[in-house]
């Protein structure tokens, strides 16, 4: 009986090791992949934060080149230091709402002039539960526009769907003030 017990006992103790090596293993390519996708993300503004229509503040042109580069996958807002929007390519040209839904990111960008990945927030123009990556547009050293690309968080389903998890498994992803 004492054998059976400590046999058991082992058995239990190499399935945990096991689970907590996969839970590993997803937890890291899963990480991976989100990060991918930010950096792909992060490149997109910053070779649009380079168009020669936003040096020219050419709005309409910007508008315009900012929604052909986006294929309907996303949306794209620019923001002025003062947090009053320029464009947002959600809703036709010049129908933008006065200022930012997201004024926390506005403020995270001026004070570390690094890009920033903001919080779930309601969007002013979505009117549902969405996230930003925000890049600085830097002028003369300074922070002049905030450029922000309005992500749906049903978008990072499909990371956690790629991760093939068993079906008995649950994961979940939240943002840095606890919201899932």
């Amino acid at each position: 009986l004492l054998l059976v017990g400590a046999l058991l006992w082992r058995s239990v103790t190499l399935e945990r090791e096991q689970i907590r090596q996969r839970i590993v293993q997803v937890l890291e390519a899963l990480t991976a992949d989100v990060d991918r996708d930010m950096e792909r993300r992060i490149a997109l503004l910053e070779t649009l934060s380079t168009s020669p229509l936003l040096l020219a503040e050419d709005w309409p042109g910007f508008y315009k080149q900012a929604k052909d580069s986006l294929r309907g996958r996303a949306y794209i807002v620019l923001t002025g230091r003062d947090g009053r929007q320029i464009i947002n390519t959600f809703v036709p040209y010049g129908e933008q709402p006065q200022m930012t839904g997201d004024p926390a990111t506005l403020q995270r960008i001026l004070q570390t002039r690094e890009p920033v990945v903001s919080d779930l927030f309601t969007s002013l123009v979505v009117k549902r539960p969405v996230y930003n990556i925000s890049i600085p547009v830097l002028r003369d050293n300074e922070v002049r526009y905030v450029m922000s690309l309005g992500l749906l968080p049903e978008g990072l389903s499909a990371l956690l769907e790629s991760q093939s998890l068993p079906p008995d498994w649950s994961a979940a992803i939240w943002d840095g003030k606890g919201v899932t």
